[in-house]
């Protein structure tokens, strides 16, 4: 009951305090001390030790090689030796928070920090996913760090200030993402997306919205699994390694979405897609890049699917800037049905965090919280 207690506080506290960012950071350091100070509590708990181990111990962990430690991720355990494994992992946590709070402080209306963090939590491919692998939330937060430099919202010195140093900047950090973890390769993504938002302002937003449903329903009768030849020949032509395992059962799993989630992003889907052409350039990205990580997430099933997280971070910051417009187009019969649909979002959200808390195999370990120290020793 604890996990549950400190998810539902955090998220409840900035909808009911009239301070509203004094509330999310109250949030941000309850969700500090629940993720940072938990105790294998995350599914990937023995990997995520392994890997230290090896690089910090005696180099000989049974079940893990060189092979599956990419070299920067290696190097930046060896840096944080002196932190000790829990340390490491405290900083980790406390450095995803602040990105997440950064972005959120940033665009996000205060009234609805309630509505980031309940995305963030509620989805449990959001926050507890992203935290459940070192390597791969050390590679997310080098892919938002180029988002922040691509976007400049990161300041450079003048005399270098320009697209094309913001461009290479923002590369290295997606290379060293990919690292980090070879599913870095997938926050490739931002550099097409960042000129679409550009160009496209979406003022036809009914075709917006009947173009994206159409393609995210298309999952449901089209077969990709060509595309496994396809993906190998390019890894090989390129030289990219690591990327075997999330191409070998490319459009082998079945998409099982149940008819609910299927609704819930398809208001989602047209609450963005209304309130698209409203927005600036910045949130524009946003929107774009979360809607091709959720395709790839919807149409890459299982470990492809990962590819596309780099860009499905983003929702707990689009949705909630997109809904705020919708709310106040209070003349508009078609705005006002769509935030109707919020109802229908956050049933359906609620219901599947316990259902997959509760009944998953994924995050059962949680419903038992234990702390770093309660550990028998300090690792």
């Amino acid at each position: 009951m604890y996990f549950y207690a400190v998810i539902f506080i955090a998220i409840l506290l900035p909808l009911l305090m009239r301070q509203k960012k004094i509330a999310f950071r109250i949030s941000i350091i309850l969700l500090f001390i629940l993720f940072g100070f938990q105790y294998e509590l995350v599914q990937d708990w023995e990997p995520n030790i392994g890997r230290w181990m090896y690089v910090n111990g005696n180099g000989t962990f049974t079940g893990l090689g060189q092979r599956e430690i990419e070299p920067l991720f290696a190097w930046i355990l060896r840096v944080c030796k002196p932190l000790s494994f829990f340390g490491f992992l405290m900083v980790l946590i406390s450095l995803f928070l602040l990105i997440f709070y950064q972005f959120v402080i940033k665009f996000v209306p205060p009234k609805y920090y309630w509505l980031s963090l309940f995305v963030f939590l509620m989805r449990t491919d959001n926050a507890l996913l992203y935290i459940n692998s070192n390597r791969q939330t050390v590679a997310l937060m080098f892919s938002f760090l180029a988002v922040f430099i691509l976007w400049k919202i990161i300041p450079l010195p003048k005399f270098i200030d320009n697209l094309a140093i913001r461009l290479f900047l923002s590369l290295v950090l997606v290379y060293a993402g990919a690292h980090c973890h070879a599913s870095g390769y997938g926050a490739l993504l931002i550099y097409p997306v960042y000129f679409v938002a550009q160009y496209y302002k979406g003022e036809r937003w009914i075709v917006t919205g009947v173009a994206a449903s159409v393609i995210y329903l298309a999952r449901l009768v089209v077969d990709i699994s060509f595309l496994q030849g396809f993906s190998i020949a390019v890894q090989n032509a390129v030289g990219v390694e690591g990327w075997d395992e999330y191409f070998d059962l490319l459009g082998s799993e079945i998409n099982d979405r149940s008819i609910f989630e299927t609704i819930s992003f398809l208001i989602i889907i047209w609450i963005i897609a209304y309130s698209y052409r409203y927005v600036d350039t910045k949130v524009r990205f946003f929107m774009l890049y979360w809607f091709a990580g959720f395709l790839i997430n919807n149409y890459f099933l299982g470990s492809a699917g990962r590819l596309g997280e780099y860009g499905y971070y983003f929702l707990p910051i689009a949705f909630p800037i997109a809904f705020d417009i919708v709310r106040r187009e209070k003349n508009d019969t078609v705005a006002r049905y769509l935030s109707f649909g919020i109802v229908f979002v956050i049933a359906y959200f609620i219901f599947s965090f316990f259902k997959e808390t509760i009944t998953g195999d994924y995050y059962y370990r949680w419903l038992n919280y234990k702390s770093i120290f309660g550990a028998p020793t300090w690792i």
